[in-house]
């Protein structure tokens, strides 16, 4: 910081820099001036004039060269005074040569831009919240990704005069910041040089996953900082303040969307209570909090403390709401997925018909809401052995999402895995079944990688399609490294799991070995019984085949 500072001074103090962006410094008025006679980086050519001032940096500074040049230097001179030790910055118009005109394929952006992220290891990213450049600038995006990708520590700085607004903001309108600050697509960013804008691309399109998984990586990192700013802002506000605000549950809902639901939890505990008492229980925010939490209830798997939640949302949403509101079309929904999750199907079946009904009308028929719910519709139905009607059901879905959202909407290959599921096991259909799963194991394995929950099923249902063509002993081993693979990261409870474990018990089953496949339903049905519950149809299945097995070895012991 002493040398960015030394240099300011020296060249006329803040007067002379006011109101210049980054780049004017860089290349109107100072840096490319004060280096034209050496033609190398400023300090390769004053290293010797200022010792005590340039030395091997230890932070890398991501910033927009549109930014205002002392905002950038005072949002790290602010960072830096509540540091224990002094940091020595990487920061570009000083480090780089900025008379260097050659053009950098993407294998150096790919290999030796990332190694000299990954070896200063931290950095900071100075950013105005309410006029985010850095998110639109190819540069910056690839930076924050390179920092993610290599594990490096990254912060978020504002300036001073920037932080005041920041904070009274996010209080008032957590939502604008949310858009203003995690709305990130490198494939429409730009950079001063097309040929930098051009590799980078080159380089992420190289990486698995693309721009989809570069985005991913960058809007990730950007919401925990939002949600860390949240957290520490609504810390800050008087107790009397906190639960009356709206503030919390926007806060607790951000949280839960991040899977953060230990955090998110007592939020919408604190915030239900005080808003039961006012403005009172049938209030749409009342009910706002009681769907939330109700949903998080669910998403940890107590469906019987959400359920009674949703039945008062849902009631109080059609009296205050009307019945086709999506608040209440959105809380009939969550109700009747409880039910199915709890396996009361033939309670869930007429809520799920009413939805498909009440939404065709509202939304129309190619609406993404509606074809979710046509989807629903169609999976409870299968579960139910109506064959007849939930053929078509899925049929449209997947037809419609093909349509509005493209084969690589995770929606769309949720539909296309669960299509060709429904033609395999259901009914048999072996020519149809197999490019549909062929397609959602590929797409799979390209956007996201070798341990993503979907790559799991998609070689668990790959295996199954071995398995009825009789290429059982493919199937097994495609079987135990399904198994394998989910137990890693999903945990020996996980439906996927069982799911697996009773898939590969099926395999060794149809090869006579008998005994290792009787330990392996049997390990699913204990488990689905701790974890689902008697009454569920997983349970029972999983019940129906370790019977009919135990009786086919009693046969076997009897000869």
């Amino acid at each position: 910081m002493k040398g960015i500072k030394a240099f300011i001074e020296k060249n006329g103090g803040e007067t002379a820099f006011a109101g210049l962006t980054t780049e004017q410094v860089c290349n109107v008025e100072f840096i490319k001036h004060l280096t034209e006679a050496s033609k190398e980086s400023f300090c390769t050519t004053f290293a010797d004039q200022g010792s005590e001032m340039i030395a091997q940096a230890t932070i890398f500074v991501s910033h927009a060269w549109r930014h205002e040049f002392l905002d950038v230097v005072a949002a790290l001179e602010d960072w830096d005074e509540h540091q224990s030790v002094r940091a020595v910055f990487w920061f570009d118009i000083f480090s780089v040569n900025q008379h260097d005109t050659i053009v950098r394929d993407f294998t150096w952006w790919s290999t030796t831009f990332k190694d000299s992220v990954k070896k200063l290891g931290h950095t900071l990213l100075v950013l105005e919240w309410d006029d985010p450049k850095p998110l639109s600038r190819a540069w910056c995006l690839w930076e924050i990704a390179s920092t993610v990708d290599t594990k490096s520590v990254f912060q978020v700085l504002m300036s001073p005069k920037n932080q005041g607004s920041f904070s009274r903001t996010l209080v008032d309108n957590f939502d604008r910041i949310i858009y203003k600050t995690c709305n990130v697509d490198l494939a429409k960013a730009e950079a001063f040089k097309v040929s930098d804008r051009n590799n980078i691309r080159k380089a992420v399109k190289a990486m698995g996953g693309g721009f989809d998984e570069v985005n991913k990586q960058v809007i990730g990192v950007m919401k925990e900082w939002m949600a860390q700013s949240g957290k520490e802002a609504l810390e800050r506000l008087p107790k009397n303040h906190m639960t009356t605000s709206r503030f919390q549950n926007y806060l607790a809902r951000f949280l839960f969307d991040q899977g953060k639901l230990d955090e998110a939890k007592p939020l919408f505990i604190s915030a239900l209570k005080r808003f039961r008492r006012n403005p009172g229980d049938t209030h749409p925010d009342t009910l706002a909090i009681i769907n939330n939490l109700a949903t998080l209830l669910q998403a940890q798997g107590n469906t019987n403390e959400a359920e009674p939640l949703l039945r008062e949302a849902l009631v109080g949403y059609r009296y205050t709401l009307g019945v086709t509101h999506p608040n209440t079309l959105r809380t009939m929904n969550n109700l009747a997925s409880i039910l199915y999750a709890k396996g009361d199907l033939e309670v869930a079946e007429p809520l799920f018909r009413k939805i498909v009904e009440l939404k065709r009308r509202s939304l129309g028929d190619s609406d993404p809401d509606t074809l979710r719910s046509i989807h629903n519709l169609g999976m409870l139905l299968n579960d139910q052995g109506k064959l007849g009607e939930a053929e078509p059901l899925l049929k449209e879905a997947l037809e419609g999402r093909r349509r509005i959202l493209g084969d690589n909407h995770p929606e769309t290959l949720h539909s296309i895995n669960i299509l060709g599921m429904f033609f395999l096991e259901e009914q048999g259909k072996l020519g149809e079944a197999e490019p549909l799963l062929q397609k959602f194991f590929d797409k799979s394995h390209r956007i996201h990688g070798d341990s993503h929950p979907d790559t799991l099923t998609s070689i668990n249902n790959l295996s199954i399609l071995l398995s009825k063509q009789g290429k059982q002993t493919e199937a097994e081993l495609l079987f135990r490294e399904s198994l394998e693979r989910t137990r890693r990261d999903l945990g020996d409870t996980h439906p996927s799991t069982l799911k697996s474990i009773y898939n590969l018990g099926a395999c060794l089953m149809a090869q006579e070995k008998l005994d290792e496949a009787e330990a392996l339903f049997r390990k699913a049905w204990e488990t689905a019984r701790e974890t689902l519950g008697d009454r569920h149809p997983s349970t029972r299945m999983y019940l129906d085949n370790l019977v009919e097995l135990s009786k086919g070895l009693r046969r076997r012991e009897r000869k």
